[in-house]
């Protein structure tokens, strides 16, 4: 409980680029090839799908079905969404769809790439006790 109370409250120092931090992290692990192909993967298939409908936008995706497909793949209620993101470092339900949206379609018709999984090896050291 205390832990998933950290996780939740936890905030950088104002100011600071949370994105930028993570990134750099991301790029020191093995994992980045596969998250490269995977950025690839879905501007592929959003610039298909762009050159098949010429007024299709990823922006005007369905916030409630890029949720609904979330919250399958997280086994989370609807409901709980807002807490699940948190869990994940982002502050919001809109933060989550945001960074969804440019993989929903590659996600919707291609959902085994999408099956990826940071080993062990690729995290964090746990922090000193």
């Amino acid at each position: 409980m205390r832990r998933t109370f950290l996780v939740r409250s936890f905030q950088l120092t104002p100011g600071a680029p949370a994105d930028g931090l993570a990134l750099d992290a991301l790029r020191r692990r093995p994992i980045a090839s596969t998250a490269a192909k995977l950025v690839h993967a879905a501007r592929t298939v959003n610039e298909h799908a762009r050159r098949t409908d010429p007024t299709f936008d990823v922006h005007s995706l369905s916030a409630d079905r890029i949720l609904t497909h979330i919250g399958r793949r997280w086994g989370a209620e609807p409901g709980t969404l807002d807490l699940h993101a948190l869990d994940r470092g982002m502050g919001s339900r809109d933060v989550l769809v945001a960074a969804a949206r440019p993989y929903h379609l590659l996600a919707s018709y291609n959902p085994n790439l999408m099956d990826v999984r940071i080993d062990h090896q690729d995290a964090s050291p746990p922090p000193p006790r």
